[in-house]
């Protein structure tokens, strides 16, 4: 008798019939690298245009490689002819390469490209438009020029495809050969797009509903699938609540030992630090069990009622394990976004609200409540988990943590490996991300004020809204605060300073 499968939604066991079994592997991306000359010219200069050109694609293939350790670079070396760009491209399909980066070693006309690319229109195209050297040489040679006529190739392509429909969303990086920053920039480009191809197979748990008047957090499933891909399930309470009541007294122990041992706990009963580990091993089972990526919860109003405790130290414990991205109230939209800086940055982000102004600083105050990622911590020792202020309604202590954040970068737009920068596009005025391991005090980055950040300008000269943003991360307190600078220099980089310290020294 054939076995029967269940729904994830009833079934008992872990197979089911709408869910994979297999999580998806995060695979390395394969980049097909298509370099081209112009068989023409090889016979003018015979002895050498061809090899100098072979060698300009190479050392683009050998640095290609360098800046994209993680991916696979597919070259199937110089197309200088039809037949060879046919089979160029016959390869670069069989080899299921998922992005293309185009390079002209001389010029070319357009139907060698045209021929490669014919059967992969359907991959994002990355155009190097490159040269020998970053400068004119005015004692150069017709066989130099021919070795650095790609410009006009590339132009006369690129409106080719405008003309054609093709490659939409086309993206060119100038730079000579050598240029090291033209190859972090590629890099950076494929490094985006590889977190959009991984965020296809994340599955995104929600259990309850986003919290009640927040409209901003609304969504929609089909098109959050049908634009970044991601799987919205929905995760009943009663899954969860299975888990929490099932959960073993060994586990839970190991739960609370956990916690004793990561953080300084304060004015909490053992009944509190019990229930919360409860918590912990009932969510992490749910991730595990339905193959989740990442998961958001209704708190206040639905979960924390059902069970007693918040879900602080559990979201806190799992952020710190990098594996699961998790956050409260039904904010897919922030969790996809701390999704996305977790694969650009390489660590699971913290996000904060925005609070109070201070005019006289021009900063504000950033806050988040109830639990935060403790890598954040200037100092590890200071991490707290006491009583949240806030009852709700439940019996007993609210776990929550207070954590003193380490000053360093904070950049709402940018994303650098490098610098080990994160990103965050999520709802301006609303939540930011921090800099993924180990800041460096005092080391400020800038970026230019858009009209959708105004939102927060009330009280605050509109005038300085022109002006670059600073960012400083001061202090998590039950969560997260920081204050953000609007304006300034050197001087007033010492002002803040100075007078961040006279108020902390004084209590206020």
């Amino acid at each position: 008798m054939r076995e029967i499968i269940e729904s994830f939604e009833t079934a008992k066991g872990n197979v089911f019939g709408d869910l994979l079994t297999k999580r998806a592997d995060n695979r390395p991306l394969k980049i097909g690298l298509l370099t081209l000359g112009f068989f023409e010219y090889w016979r003018m200069f015979p002895g050498s245009l061809h090899a100098n050109v072979t060698s300009d694609m190479t050392e683009v293939y050998e640095a290609l490689q360098a800046a994209l350790p993680d991916d696979i670079v597919v070259w199937p070396g110089l197309v200088d002819t039809l037949d060879a760009a046919d089979a160029a491209g016959r390869k670069l399909a069989e080899k299921a390469v998922d992005l293309i980066v185009y390079v002209a070693g001389t010029y070319c006309p357009d139907y060698m490209a045209i021929q490669a690319l014919e059967n992969l229109r359907h991959l994002p195209l990355l155009m190097f438009n490159s040269q020998g050297k970053g400068e004119i040489n005015l004692k150069t040679d017709y066989e130099n020029i021919l070795r650095n006529s790609a410009l006009i190739a590339n132009l006369q392509l690129a409106a080719t495809f405008r003309k054609m429909g093709w490659f939409g969303g086309l993206k060119v990086v100038v730079g000579a050969i050598g240029d090291e920053d033209a190859y972090a920039e590629m890099g950076r480009y494929v490094r985006a797009y590889r977190a959009y191809v991984r965020m296809r197979s994340v599955n995104i748990g929600v259990i309850g509903h986003v919290f009640r008047g927040m409209y901003d957090f609304e969504y929609d499933k089909t098109m959050i699938k049908g634009t970044l891909g991601p799987n919205l399930i929905s995760i009943q309470l009663h899954h969860l609540l299975e888990r929490f009541e099932a959960a073993s007294e060994q586990e839970v122990a190991d739960g609370v030992t956990l916690a004793r041992e990561s953080f300084n706990i304060v004015g909490l009963e053992e009944d509190d630090i019990r229930k919360a580990s409860r918590l912990y091993v009932a969510l992490r089972g749910t991730l595990e069990r339905f193959r989740l990526d990442a998961l958001t919860l209704l708190g206040q109003h639905y979960v924390e009622q059902k069970t007693g405790t918040t879900p602080y130290l559990a979201n806190t414990l799992l952020s710190e394990e990098g594996r699961y991205v998790v956050n409260t109230e039904g904010d897919v939209h922030g969790l996809i976004m701390m999704t996305l800086m977790r694969e650009l940055g390489g660590q699971v982000p913290a996000f904060a609200e925005w609070g109070e102004y201070d005019e006289r600083l021009n900063a504000l105050l950033m806050v988040h409540h109830g639990y935060a990622n403790p890598a954040y911590a200037r100092d590890r020792s200071t991490v707290k988990v006491n009583r949240s202020p806030g009852a709700m309604g439940i019996a007993g202590g609210r776990l929550w943590l207070r954590i003193y954040a380490e000053t360093g970068y904070c950049d709402d737009r940018t994303s650098d490996h490098r610098r080990r920068r994160v990103q965050n596009a999520d709802r301006p005025g609303r939540s930011f991300g921090l800099r993924a391991q180990h800041p460096v005090r005092g080391d400020y980055r800038r970026r230019e004020i858009s009209g959708a950040d105004q939102s927060f300008s009330r009280g605050i000269d509109q005038r300085r809204l022109r002006t670059p943003l600073y960012y400083r991360l001061r202090r998590f307190d039950g969560g997260a605060v920081a204050s953000r600078r609007l304006h300034g220099d050197s001087q007033s980089d010492i002002f803040v300073e100075d007078e961040w310290n006279r108020r902390e020294r004084d209590g206020k």
